[in-house]
This record gives C-alpha cells, sequence and structure tokens, in this order.
C-alpha cells in the first residue's frame, strides 16, 4: 500500500509496498508488489492521525480495502496491462499476499506495530485518489511526516531488511534502498539534474537515474511525445511503442 519522503520512497511500495528502494530496480518488482504499495503512494511521507488506530488483526482486510476500492474506483481494470480483471480479483490475491508478509512480520521477525500510523496512511492515500505519477511529482510529500506501521529497533547506520510495508529500522527512519537506516529526509538531500546518480537514484520524483550515460547521471523525466526506452524515463511512467504517452493513476500500479 511512498521520495520527497525521500522521493523513491513513496514510490518503491508502489513499486513495493509502503517503504523505499530506488526507481532503477521499480521495473523488477512483480504486480503483486507493485499493488501492495500503490495504495500508500505519497502516504508514507503525507500521514497524519485518523480518528482511531486500527487493530492489528484487521491490519490486512483495511489495507486490502483501502487499495482496491481506489483501485476500482479509478477504473483500473480498463487499463492497459492491469494488474487484476475486476475488484474482487484484486481483494483475493492483494488480501493473501497482506496477510502473508504480516505473518512474517509479526511472528517471525517480531517487528511493532503502529496502529495509528496505519490508519493515517490508508486515510491519506484514500485522499490521494486517482493522482498520476505527474500529480504526484508536482505535489510532493513532506519527509518530515513518516512513519512505518511496523518497525523494529536499528538506528541510523546500522543495516536492514525491509518486511512488506515496514522494516527493523525503528520508527521514523527508513530502510533505504534495503541496506541501511537513514532519516527520512537524507535522500531529499541528494543529487539532483545534472549530478552523478547515488545509490538509491535522485533526489526527486522527478528525476530519474540515466544510466545509458558513461557515468549514471540524474536527468529530468521525459514528458509526453519525448522518445522513450523505459517506463521510468517517462514523467508519466508509460512508455508505448517508443514514445512517452499519458499514463493512468498511479495506484493502477502500471504505467
Amino acid at each position: 500500500m511512498g521520495t520527497c519522503p525521500p522521493p523513491e520512497f513513496a514510490e518503491r511500495r508502489q513499486h513495493a509496498g509502503f517503504g523505499h528502494r530506488s526507481l532503477r530496480s521499480c521495473d523488477k518488482h512483480t504486480p503483486m508488489t507493485r499493488s501492495l504499495g500503490a495504495v500508500l503512494l505519497g502516504a508514507l511521507a503525507c500521514t497524519h492521525p485518523g480518528p482511531k488506530p486500527i487493530p492489528e488483526e484487521e491490519a490486512a482486510a483495511e489495507i486490502t480495502a483501502a487499495y482496491c476500492e481506489t483501485w476500482s474506483a479509478c477504473g483500473c481494470a480498463e487499463q492497459p496491462n492491469a494488474l487484476y480483471v475486476d475488484e474482487s480479483a484484486c481483494r483475493v490475491t492483494t488480501r493473501m499476499f497482506n496477510d502473508q508478509w504480516i505473518t512474517v512480520a509479526r511472528y517471525e521477525r517480531g517487528l511493532y506495530y503502529d496502529g495509528d500510523c496505519l490508519r493515517g496512511i490508508l486515510d491519506t492515500s484514500r485522499e490521494n485518489g486517482c493522482r498520476t505519477h505527474e500529480e504526484a511529482a508536482a505535489n510532493p510529500p513532506e519527509c518530515t511526516n513518516v512513519c512505518q506501521f511496523y518497525f523494529g529497533k536499528k538506528e541510523v547506520g546500522d543495516p536492514c531488511t525491509p518486511v512488506g510495508a515496514g522494516s527493523d529500522c525503528r520508527q521514523e527512519l527508513v530502510c533505504w534502498t534495503d541496506q541501511v537506516c537513514i532519516e527520512p529526509c537524507t535522500a531529499t538531500d541528494g543529487p539532483g539534474a545534472g549530478e552523478p546518480c547515488a545509490e538509491y537514484g535522485c533526489s526527486a520524483l522527478h528525476l530519474y537515474c540515466d544510466e545509458s550515460q558513461p557515468m549514471p547521471t540524474c536527468v529530468a523525466r521525459k514528458q509526453r511525445g519525448a522518445s522513450c526506452n523505459t517506463q521510468v524515463e517517462c514523467s508519466s511512467r508509460r512508455c508505448v511503442d517508443g514514445i512517452c504517452v499519458a499514463g493512468g493513476p498511479a495506484v493502477c500500479g502500471v504505467g
């Protein structure tokens, strides 16, 4: 069910599930992990307290409902390369995936749960609704208001492991590139346009790491009508027949 909070933090869990990873690796994620994080695109960085915390035993159901209701309302089944045929299929597959990773977080990794965090994330996710990647980049969330609803005790600089939408970093930190715990705002101070890419990529959603250059460099994503080779080159995240075209809602989890 996200960078801004580092820009690629929010996108990773659409392209993974509430966490953080380089956009360069987003394309390698499976449809299931794309759908997990799509519900939280931008939400991790923009959370606010909900009316009441979500009980841990209801977490999987609440995440599934928030994602699949929005996915259906945004017409994602009609988008090219739709992840599911309809909302029912979305709910069955997404719930199974959420049950699996939450079981690992609770019982195998012993992570701590924060129901207020999840409530805020899902509320923000619903507010974001059908916005596109272009709209998300134009209105990036703040990196100062980030939470994980499953978290551990590791500190800044410690090696870390993501678990679904959480990680073993302590609350208020993120597991960057699935390797090290960092302060969420750290990555926003990273490389800008024209600068060499950092390990995690670039510092803003409107940039991507161009690895075709002798030294991988952060460059601006291309606008509609520009030539492209991959989805990440386009601001819409949709490259069709070598051309950047309009993209659908980010929650759809496809370009």
